[in-house]
């Protein structure tokens, strides 16, 4: 993607020069952030506009980024083999989609661990299985400063009914493995941070987990 400045002037205030012919035949570096400024801070929005210096010692006065908290989602397989799923109402796009039991991670103290087997078991009633560390994906690495974090749990067990939130609104259901690519494959699941994982899943056989070191500590 190819960034223009949108102020006039062509550099921020102290801005500094770098090497480099700018031919791209370098490594690509992190840049200089030579200022930052918060134009919005809410919960669910919080928006900085950084001045920043690339390696060629170009400059780009505005560059935003939006912050958001770190997410969680959660894979979890029946004892028979069955995904369990939810299906709710997505008002930027308007209409219902499948998704995977999924959350943020805004509690002080909690582990991503913690927040995951936390979500699921008051979005969908489920709980206990074998939990691993599965994939780490980012919404928009240009745009966006949060990862999104997926974690498989096998042998999980139907505990008691649903803790929703006073504002969630969410059908909990089922699918095989097959029916779960049929839905994919059907666009009935539009959410790009769950189907890449579960895609991943399907074609491994839920083999290949990430992390299980990191994962068996945290369990401890």
């Amino acid at each position: 993607m190819r960034l223009k400045n949108s102020r006039k002037s062509d550099e921020c205030p102290n801005s500094r020069k770098s090497g480099g012919d700018g031919t791209g035949s370098e490594e690509p570096q992190p840049w200089t952030i030579l200022g930052t400024e918060y134009l919005h801070r809410e919960p669910w929005l919080t928006l900085r506009r950084d001045c920043v210096q690339l390696q060629s010692g170009r400059v780009i006065n505005d560059y935003f980024v939006q912050e958001f908290p770190p997410w969680i989602n959660v894979i979890a397989v029946r004892e028979d083999g069955r995904i369990v799923l939810i299906r709710q109402y997505r008002h930027g796009i308007g209409k219902v989609y499948y998704e995977l039991p999924a959350g943020v991670h805004d509690r002080e103290g909690e582990s991503l661990l913690e927040a995951a087997r936390r979500e699921l078991r008051e979005e969908t009633g489920y709980g206990g299985g074998r939990w691993t560390r599965w994939m780490d994906l980012s919404a928009n690495p240009a745009l966006q400063n949060n990862l999104s974090t997926t974690f498989l749990a096998e042998g999980v067990n139907e505990l008691g009914s649903q803790e929703l939130d006073a504002t969630e609104e969410i059908a909990v259901t089922s699918a095989t493995p097959e029916d779960l690519l049929r839905i994919i494959d059907s666009g009935q699941m539009l959410q790009a941070l769950h189907t890449a994982p579960l895609l991943r899943y399907l074609m491994t056989g839920g083999n290949g987990a990430l992390g299980r070191g990191e994962l068996e500590k945290e369990n401890g």
